[in-house]
């Protein structure tokens, strides 16, 4: 489920995971499954920093700064040796631990085992960023005959996906082909902003059945009372929009309830004030 609104994600548009997205979903994995046989071992385990100081020695004599740099967060590595018992976000253990070449719970525990550097995950895919695409579309003529030929097929949605297919990025579509790639913004912003109306729609339209249910009942359809029902049948909570549903659900309600006659008796008459100043200021001249 979507932490956004709620919706199903089986269905989505789905990408090949990279090798580093591989190897720390494994060490995810491999915390988990220790964490559910020993929870004891995690129960105020927080040893991260002693870690941090035993790779600084093993693999750069030491050196907290170069260790820093070589995990590409400086700022974190700082924080956690000057406050021992500040807790690392699970990111960025990941990171640490798929850089040393050891598992996540080594990090937690601060055990102390033999590590290696792990040069070919950070370095290797930012070489890949850099060039990725120069040596495949040297000139814009290239680029542009291959984005109309995925263009014809329909296969190009927005600037992401066309660089995906391509395997190019967004730098080098940018600087050979600036009209096709501005149109693949814009086409990507116009199709984000139609999946987000169709998913309010959806949500209001969910809203609205449970809204009606209690009408049917006789209850007084309070937000809250509708976010429960919507609760007990679907089990997914979406607080954050459930007030404007419910003004909207009021609006509706109440339209469909009753119907003000205009020409109705006992209705007061409409004065027309631009009119009756007219009238006004054309008998004073006369």
């Amino acid at each position: 489920m979507s932490r956004i609104d709620g919706t199903s994600l089986a269905n989505q548009e789905t990408r090949k995971a990279s090798e580093e997205q591989i190897r720390s979903a494994h060490l995810v994995t491999e915390l988990l499954d220790e964490i559910h046989q020993c929870p004891e071992k995690f129960a105020n385990a927080n040893r991260t920093s002693e870690f941090i100081q035993h790779a600084a020695n093993t693999l750069f004599d030491g050196k907290l700064a170069r260790l820093a740099k070589y995990l590409g967060n400086k700022h974190v590595i700082d924080q956690c040796c000057r406050y021992r018992r500040r807790q690392m976000s699970l990111p960025m253990l990941t990171t640490i631990a798929d850089r040393c070449g050891c598992k996540i719970s080594d990090v937690v525990l601060g055990n102390n085992l033999k590590l290696r550097k792990m040069y070919e995950n950070a370095n290797a895919s930012v070489v890949l960023f850099r060039h990725r695409g120069v040596r495949t579309f040297k000139t814009s003529d290239a680029l542009i005959a291959e984005l109309e030929k995925r263009y014809k097929l329909g296969l190009l949605k927005n600037l992401s996906q066309a660089c995906r297919l391509l395997d190019v990025n967004q730098n080098c579509l940018h600087i050979l082909a600036p009209d096709f790639a501005t149109m693949l913004v814009h086409r990507g912003q116009e199709s984000r902003r139609a999946e987000k109306l169709a998913r309010k729609e959806e949500g209001f339209n969910e809203y609205w059945k449970y809204f009606q249910e209690l009408l049917g009942e006789d209850i007084k359809p309070t937000r809250s009372k509708v976010a429960e029902r919507i609760f007990q049948r679907t089990g997914v909570k979406r607080d954050f929009v459930y007030s404007k549903f419910h003004t909207r659900a009021l609006g509706l309600a109440k339209s469909s309830t009753v119907r003000v006659d205009k020409n109705a008796r006992g209705m007061p008459p409409v004065k027309n004030r631009g009119r009756s100043k007219t009238t006004n200021s054309c008998r004073k001249r006369h």
